[in-house]
């Protein structure tokens, strides 16, 4: 039987936000460098900037609410060895 740590699927949790938070934040230097001043991409940017903090939000509320130290069991051999 093999057993780790809940806690162990947030490292590439963490990795997958830390590359979203890196790929948004040059998207959003880009869309304020580059964009023409107007109420449509002022309304895209926040759209897109209240989009991101609403998922981070719910994914904090959930993520809150879980066990991290419980552990996790797979048994490989269901029947062991005596098949």
């Amino acid at each position: 039987m093999v057993s780790f740590p809940l806690s162990s699927f947030l490292i590439p949790y963490a990795i997958i936000v830390a590359a979203i938070v890196f790929f948004s934040f040059f998207n959003l230097k880009n869309l304020a460098k580059y964009r023409p001043e107007d109420t449509i991409s002022f309304a895209v940017c926040f759209i897109f900037l209240a989009g991101f903090v609403i998922i981070s939000y719910l994914s904090y509320q959930y993520l809150f609410s879980i066990n991290w130290k419980e552990l996790v069991e797979i048994n490989i051999f269901q029947n062991g060895f005596n098949s």
